[in-house]
């Protein structure tokens, strides 16, 4: 998977990594509407809900579906290669997983 960090209003894009923010979006879809100098730059407006925000000031967005990101967080989504999941989260917890 190559991480790419020439984003545009507009972009769909992929989350793959939230390591320096307090969400955990990996796998979450959604589009640029945002992009500024701050920290996190990027504004995203996800196609699912993921208890974010509506945008703030930036952007006036689906409430919950809104998250500023890092570059490095996010691919394009035509770039993105899904992962094969072998075994369910219920497999994982009830210990049944090959």
């Amino acid at each position: 998977m190559k991480k790419q960090e020439n984003f545009k209003v507009g972009d769909r894009v992929v989350c793959i990594d939230t390591a320096g923010n307090s969400k955990s979006l990996p796998g979450y879809h959604g589009v640029i509407r945002h992009i500024d100098s701050g920290h996190p730059p990027i504004l995203v407006e996800f196609d699912e809900f993921m208890g974010g925000h509506d945008g703030f000031d930036a952007y006036t967005g689906k409430g919950g579906h809104c998250y500023f990101c890092y570059p490095n967080e996010l691919i394009r989504e035509s770039e993105f290669e899904p992962v094969d999941i072998k075994f369910s989260f219920d497999d994982f917890i009830l210990g049944t997983t090959p």
